[in-house]
């Protein structure tokens, strides 16, 4: 261990309990980065971490070297530090999660109240944290990334920060939901109600268009977007159960994401 000192914030990942232990000459500012970006994911309940995520933030060469081969996250830059720690840290519960539940790579927003939700699936660079941003001024913000989904269809919440594109910088800055002013989920479970393929087109005209997607081609298309899906015990049967219960895979087509919130909106009132 190249430090003993360190400061540590405490999440809640997909339902997982994450430490994340912030070590170096600057490890209180990366633990206040940390706490107000995934604000959202804080606990302060005394449940003992399954999963750790070691971060380093310090000015020296030598002690960066020796931190990141002892596998930690290693930066001297915090900007730096704060967008390889998203990810870090969300795959370290994904993969403490494999087997348990499928994980499809989703937006989700949810009606506030009830807690019925619209699992927007899409690429790496479809635009989900876009949606997110849009819908979450409506719908309760769930997740930009990663929909949990348990047997029963239940929905682990996932509010990570958003990472956005600042400046056309390559890095991406973290925001907190409530820097955003994104409306937060109610206290009740949250359940999949609406399963969707975002296919955002710059060129599409006039209105959103939805179309249903025929279950073979869904179950093909859902696969492509999930993480872990071999681990699960018969993943296919898992998928169409979802479908089955969510009326089918929808295809949305749009143009803009501000174009698609009431549609959106009407998928999770409806249910």
């Amino acid at each position: 261990m190249p430090a003993t000192r360190c400061s540590t914030v405490r999440l809640v990942v997909l339902g997982v309990p994450v430490a994340v232990e912030c070590f170096g000459s600057r490890r209180e500012t990366l633990a206040d980065a940390v706490h107000l970006a995934w604000a959202w994911c804080t606990t302060t309940d005394d449940v003992a971490p399954v999963v750790t995520v070691q971060a380093m933030l310090d000015p020296d060469p030598g002690v960066l070297a020796e931190a990141s081969a002892a596998g930690m996250v290693a930066h001297s830059d915090e900007a730096v530090m704060e967008d390889w720690l998203t990810p870090h840290i969300t795959r370290a519960a994904m993969e403490h999660l494999a087997g348990q539940v499928l994980m499809l790579h989703a937006c989700v927003v949810a009606h506030p109240v009830t807690g019925a939700a619209a699992v927007l699936v899409g690429r790496s660079g479809a635009g989900k944290t876009t949606l997110a941003r849009s819908l979450g001024a409506r719908l309760a913000y769930v997740t930009d990334e990663t929909a949990a989904i348990e047997a029963d269809h239940g929905i682990r919440p996932f509010a990570k920060p958003l990472s956005l594109h600042r400046d056309g910088g390559s890095l991406k800055v973290q925001l907190a939901p409530d820097s955003l002013h994104l409306t937060a989920p109610g206290p009740g479970p949250l359940r999949a109600a609406a399963v969707v393929l975002v296919n955002r087109d710059p060129g599409h005209v006039g209105l959103p268009t939805v179309e249903s997607v025929p279950t073979l081609e869904a179950l093909s298309s859902l696969a492509e977007h999930t993480s872990h899906l071999k681990r699960l015990e018969a993943p296919l049967h898992r998928l169409a159960h979802l479908l089955a219960a969510c009326g089918g895979l929808q295809r949305l087509t749009y143009r803009e994401a501000t174009d698609v919130t009431a549609l959106v909106s009407s998928l999770v009132e409806a249910r």
